[in-house]
């Protein structure tokens, strides 16, 4: 995106690690504007706390609202999950997605611009539920509905959002075991991006 010309804004939990990527955007790209907004999204649980980034970013235009953040099981039964990986898999996967697309979604339709846009990162296994995934598998049948009924409601409505759940695939993450069918960040983030440029009406979901 900042390739592209976008300013990058990062909402993200680790500082340093939000700030070494922010910089090397700024050595990559020089005449990118950079933000940071640093917040534990499994302790984000109410809505007031989205307002609060909603107030931090206020003096910027939004005009991309990319939802990349997730949590995955880590046991091999649910009754093996503490409390604390339940609330940061809900948080995380599913309220967090929720809040931050409530919070944008009428700045983005008052921009009315055509490069509005929510993109959201889904999983395949929303179509699969997978023993010992129990809450992830949940958590992105949620965000499925959730984009799909958005991207019908701004086509309706006949709002210039276009609202994106791509399902990548198996992306080599630090979330998941590494092996040789997996493709990277990279390749994953050029065809998630690829996928706004389709029309409107076809973007409520891509897989």
């Amino acid at each position: 995106m900042a390739r592209d010309g976008y300013n990058i804004l990062i909402v993200g939990r680790n500082s340093a690690k939000v700030n070494t990527k922010l910089e090397e955007i700024k050595t990559l790209y020089p005449t990118v504007k950079t933000r940071s907004v640093i917040g534990d999204l499994g302790q984000l649980t109410k809505f007031a706390d989205y307002r609060k980034i909603e107030e931090l970013t206020s003096d910027i235009d939004v005009a991309i609202l990319v939802l990349n953040a997730g949590v995955k099981d880590d046991v091999k039964f649910v009754t093996n999950h503490s409390d604390k990986m339940v609330q940061d898999i809900l948080n995380v996967n599913a309220v967090h997605m929720t809040f931050m697309a409530k919070v944008f979604i009428n700045r983005l339709i008052q921009r009315n611009k055509d490069s509005s846009a929510i993109l959201v990162v889904g999983s395949g296994v929303r179509a699969l539920p997978i023993p010992g995934l129990n809450l992830y598998c949940a958590t992105k049948k949620c965000v499925y509905y959730m984009c799909k009924a958005m991207g019908d409601d701004m086509v309706r409505q006949n709002k210039n959002v276009k609202v994106v759940c791509y399902d990548s695939g198996a992306v080599s993450t630090n979330m998941t075991e590494h092996n040789k069918h997996m493709i990277s960040p990279e390749e994953a983030a050029e065809r998630a991006l690829g996928s706004l440029s389709k029309p409107m009406e076809y973007c409520s979901f891509e897989s």
